[in-house]
């Protein structure tokens, strides 16, 4: 295996082998931040590119993502309307947001500040999506442009 001393992975300098082995054949290096921080890495997580920081690189890049994700989100009188705009739950089977199977027929659901709200269990899908957006009518405040 190769010596790593000295060489720069991600935002990690190998200062020293630390003498240890992982894995029975790996070395393990002591490894210096560019945040400052000590920490081991194993020869095989450097080379490979799997470890590339202490941890604050994912920290960082979580932080960026979030607030990104944060400025997109469209909120009025506290309630967050993208989650009511045209998205369908991955395991959503019905084919109509917010109606699922029930029994021996189908009902409406919706989730507003916490509460949840159930619809009466129709015979039909279209029933119960009536029932939905009757809730999203009277639950949900109307879309204003511009105001968050």
């Amino acid at each position: 295996m190769k010596n790593l001393i000295g060489k720069h992975y991600g935002r990690l300098t190998v200062i020293k082998s630390t003498g240890k082995k992982a894995h029975s054949r790996e070395i393990v290096y002591l490894c210096k931040c560019d945040c400052g921080s000590i920490i081991e890495v194993r020869s095989g997580l450097l080379t490979q590119d799997k470890t590339k920081s202490c941890g604050c690189l994912y920290n960082d890049t979580r932080k960026k993502d979030m607030s990104e994700l944060d400025k997109a989100k469209k909120y009025v009188d506290g309630i967050e309307i993208g989650l009511f705009d045209g998205r369908f739950n991955k395991n959503n089977t019905s084919g109509f947001k917010g109606v699922s199977k029930h029994g021996s027929g189908y009902r409406a659901k919706i989730t507003v500040k916490g509460h949840v709200y159930f619809g009466s269990t129709r015979a039909t899908k279209e029933e119960a999506y009536k029932d939905r957006l009757k809730f999203e009518e009277e639950l949900l405040p109307k879309k204003q442009e511009g105001k968050k």
